[in-house]
């Protein structure tokens, strides 16, 4: 048989005492479901939990525990079922959601007294006309299924909340312009094209309003003349191309307007006349060239505005004088070339400003003088070539700050004088190439530093003694090709280190051993051929969990290394060793290690699973499984589920070293 060269996928697990199912093969279905009820609502409410994965269906025996004909309130939602079961006659509360469910259940499953449904996060297609007879349903919700109408609505109608967002409807005429007691409702991210004022305009209790990804406008004068209770109204992206005069008069409520993604260029002096309470206003991604200035101005109660994403070029020095509560404004990709020393003067509530990817080249020297209340600046992607340490020195609570994608080259000793207080710090895709060994002795408060994608080939052994907080360290893509070995010895509070996509092709002795706090060392995309010295694990002992080396050139683990990290005393280890050239027999020495398991995609290959200690531990060279011979392993170890929980980051995939596996819900 030829050598198997399909690359496969290994995990490394420390288990604690729990047996696991393998994350790359579908476990059974659960026996029974398991049903519990809430200490607080007593016997009223029930919690019907599947903690398997592949559960379709539920039988009687499922709901044994649930046989209660006082409970009103169910929970069956996040399992695989695929029908909606019959179960629960007296519930008030059903939530179904995140299911596989297709069909809409009938009156066979229906509880007559429901009054609360969730189907969203389904893929139901095929609707029923049961839902009519439920007179009592006050609150349904059914977004991200694949309805195409709203004909299944009940009849009479006293729903208070719909929610049939990301669906495919097209058309709303009919049962909806019976609902007159809405509250909330929204329809977002549909097909719909036509809104008929009618049906809108019946309801005189609605609050919430969301529109969003619709192609309806344009809207008649009196769209919303009879929703004078709105607080919240969305028509982001829906082909608007003017706001008529009075559109909004009788909203004096209304809180928050969306009106980004649309073709607006400009705006009437009344535009908005009657929204006098309005705190947050969304133009984003618009094409205005001018600062509608006249419209905006009877906004003198706005919290936040959003003007990102437009083409304005200028910027009077009063744009925002009538917004004296201010508190957030972004006026991020435009193209901005200067800003006026007056734009914020004033503006004592003004915490985040945001001026990212404009054309900036100065930041004006009293700019932030009379913001004391600053947290979060954000001038990054501009033109800026120095830090505008002046200027910042004003913003004295200043917490966040972001300067990325400028053409800041080198960062000179105390590059953030007058920063005590900041907390995160920014400075990806400069083009850095020099930092000075005291550059961050200014910001003793640091606790994220990110210094990724930059031109960076050395640094000094001192450079971050002066970050005692220092918490999460970034410093991928850069051309580091060694590092000192002093490094680390000020940032003892580390926990996230990022060292992925540089040229690093061995470690100095004792480098991560101060990072006791370390839980995720990001190694892949370098020219290691071996792992960290042994005290990078055995120092950073109990909380080290997560460590990548992919693509980088081990070829045999170091035995001494791993075994002081597999200690008994610490389970939840994820060891990815994904793109290495591993020889066949290099980890042969864990089958004998109780507490490790290893894992394989079962596609690549079939060798079986042995058992120890009641842990599984599997173990697949591609060569054996071609029937013996040479050849080097071709595999992939990849993130892995923790036996008690998943980290965040591993089960999001969000971060980039870790792509891991789906895993069963616990």
């Amino acid at each position: 048989m030829a050598a198997l060269t399909t690359p496969f996928c290994l995990l490394l697990l420390v288990a604690a005492s729990t047996t696991l199912q393998p994350l790359f093969e579908p476990p059974p279905l659960a026996d029974k479901c398991e049903c519990t009820s809430s200490g607080d609502l007593g016997s009223q409410y029930a919690q019907l939990a599947c903690q398997e994965r592949g559960k379709v269906t539920l039988a009687a025996e499922d709901t044994a525990d649930c046989e209660n004909a006082n409970i009103t309130q169910v929970n069956i939602s996040y399992n695989a079922l695929l029908a909606y079961p019959d179960i629960f006659p007296h519930a008030s509360f059903v939530d179904a959601s995140h299911n596989h469910i297709q069909t809409m259940p009938d009156s066979t499953h229906i509880p007559l007294n429901l009054e609360r449904l969730d189907l969203s996060w389904n893929r139901i297609y095929q609707t029923s006309n049961e839902l009519q007879n439920m007179s009592r349903l006050e609150i349904l919700r059914i977004a991200q299924n694949e309805f195409t109408s709203l004909q299944f609505l009940p009849d009479p109608c006293r729903l208070k909340e719909l929610d049939v967002s990301f669906n495919d409807i097209e058309s709303i005429d009919g049962p909806l312009s019976q609902c007159i007691n809405l509250e909330r409702l929204d329809l977002s991210y549909n097909k719909i094209r036509s809104l008929p004022s009618s049906t809108i305009g019946q309801m005189r209790k609605l609050q919430y309003l969301d529109l969003t990804r619709n192609k309806v406008a344009p809207f008649p004068t009196d769209m919303f003349a009879n929703l004078v209770q709105l607080r919240r109204l969305y028509l982001n992206e829906t082909n608007l191309e003017s706001v008529p005069d009075g559109l909004f008069n009788s909203l004096s409520l209304l809180l928050k307007l969306g009106l980004s993604r649309n073709q607006l260029t400009t705006l009437s002096a009344s535009a908005f006349t009657g929204l006098g309470n309005l705190r947050l206003l969304d133009l984003a991604a618009n094409d205005f060239k001018v600062f509608p200035s006249e419209a905006l101005a009877p906004l003198t109660l706005l919290h936040t505005l959003n003007f990102s994403a437009n083409g304005l070029t200028i910027l009077p020095a009063d744009a925002l004088s009538p917004f004296t509560r201010l508190k957030m404004v972004d006026f991020s990709h435009n193209a901005l070339t200067h800003v006026s020393p007056q734009m914020f003067r004033e503006f004592r509530d003004l915490t985040h400003i945001i001026l990212k990817g404009n054309q900036l080249s100065v930041l004006p020297r009293d700019l932030l003088v009379s913001t004391p209340s600053l947290y979060y600046l954000d001038l990054s992607y501009n033109y800026f070539e120095s830090l505008p340490l002046e200027e910042l020195a004003e913003a004295t609570n200043l917490r966040l700050f972001i300067y990325a994608g400028n053409r800041l080259r080198r960062l000179p000793a105390r590059a953030f004088a007058g920063l005590a207080r900041v907390r995160g710090l920014s400075l990806q895709e400069n083009g850095l190439s020099a930092v000075a060994e005291d550059a961050f002795a200014a910001a003793p408060a640091l606790v994220k530093l990110r210094l990724h994608c930059n031109d960076l080939t050395a640094l000094p052994a001192a450079a971050f003694s002066a970050l005692p907080l220092l918490a999460t360290l970034d410093l991928h893509g850069n051309r580091l090709a060694a590092l000192p070995a002093g490094l680390f010895a000020g940032p003892r509070a580390l926990r996230r280190l990022d060292l992925s996509g540089n040229r690093l092709s061995a470690l100095p002795q004792g480098l991560f051993a101060p990072l006791e706090a370390l839980q995720e060392l990001n190694l892949a995309g370098n020219q290691l051929t071996a792992l960290p010295a042994t005290d990078a694990f055995a120092r950073a002992g109990a909380a080290l969990a997560l460590v990548s080396l992919e693509h980088n050139a081990v070829a045999a683990p170091d035995e001494a290394a791993l075994r002081s990290w597999l200690q008994p005393a610490a389970p939840g280890r994820f060891l990815s060793l994904e793109g290495n050239p591993l020889r066949p027999h290099a980890l042969r020495w864990l089958l004998a290690e109780p507490q490790v398991t290893l894992w394989r995609a079962p596609e690549a290959c079939g060798c079986g699973a042995v058992r120890r200690g009641g842990v599984g531990v599997r173990l697949c060279v591609a060569a054996e499984c071609a029937g013996g011979g040479g050849g080097d392993w071709v595999g992939v170890v990849q993130a892995a589920v923790a036996p008690e929980r998943t980290p965040a980051r591993v089960r999001r995939g969000r971060h980039r070293a870790w792509h891991a596996p789906s895993a069963p819900r616990r």
